[in-house]
C-alpha cells in the first residue's frame, strides 16, 4: 500500500515518466519498482550491491549500487523519486529532480509510524519534518 500511496496519490506519476526508487530492494521497494514498472514507467532502482540482481529481475531498466556511485551527482533527472531508505537529504535530491518532478520521502521515523513528506522542485518547496533541507 505505501509504495502504491508513494507513487500514484503523494507522487502523482503518470505512466511515460522517469522514476527513481532508493531502497529498491526492501519490502516497499519491492513492490514499487514492480509497480512503477507495471505502470509504464521507466525505473531506477538504488540499492546495495548484494540485492543489484534481484532489483533488475523486479524491472528496473538500471540499478545503482549505492556503494559505487551517488545517484545524486549523475546526469539522470527523475519527474519522481521515491526515498524508501538511505539517508540523502532533499536537497541532494533535488538536483537530480526534473524541474516539475515530485519527491516523496517515506521513513519510519518518530513513535507514529511512518511519515511521508512532498516537495516539488517547482516554486513551492515544503518539507516540514528535515533539518537537512
Amino acid at each position: 500500500m505505501t509504495a502504491l500511496q508513494g507513487l500514484r496519490d503523494t507522487g502523482r506519476f503518470q505512466s511515460g515518466q522517469k522514476v527513481l526508487v532508493i531502497g529498491a530492494s526492501g519490502g516497499v521497494g519491492t513492490f514499487a519498482v514492480q509497480i512503477a514498472r507495471a505502470l509504464g514507467a521507466q525505473v531506477d532502482g538504488e540499492c546495495h550491491a548484494d540485492n543489484v540482481e534481484m532489483v533488475r529481475s523486479l524491472g528496473a531498466d538500471r540499478v545503482i549500487d549505492y556503494t559505487r556511485g551517488d545517484v545524486t551527482r549523475g546526469a539522470a533527472r527523475y519527474d519522481v523519486i521515491l526515498q524508501l531508505g538511505g539517508t540523502r537529504s532533499p536537497s541532494a535530491l533535488r538536483r537530480v529532480l526534473a524541474p516539475k518532478g515530485t519527491l516523496v520521502l517515506s521513513s519510519g521515523a518518530g513513535r507514529g509510524g511512518s511519515r511521508a513528506s512532498t516537495a516539488s522542485s517547482g516554486p513551492c518547496w515544503c518539507h516540514p519534518s528535515s533539518a537537512n533541507g
